[in-house]
């Protein structure tokens, strides 16, 4: 499984900041797919919470 592979030893290469407001999740999930992200649009009751920058734009943040 993927979970076998997760190194929590080494420096993480992706560096996250947060704002002391910020809202407190349990879990991310991240995904680049837009046939995930449709999915969980049509399946899920969704809210915004803010947005990702790429070289590719804009990913939305959703609560759900």
């Amino acid at each position: 499984m993927i979970t076998d592979t997760f190194d929590n030893l080494s420096e993480e290469i992706i560096k996250v900041s947060c704002n002391d407001n910020a809202v407190k999740a349990d879990a991310c999930i991240l995904t680049f797919s837009h046939v995930i992200l449709k999915y969980v649009l049509e399946n899920f009751q969704c809210k915004k919470n803010g947005d990702l920058y790429s070289s590719n734009g804009a990913n939305p943040c959703l609560w759900i």
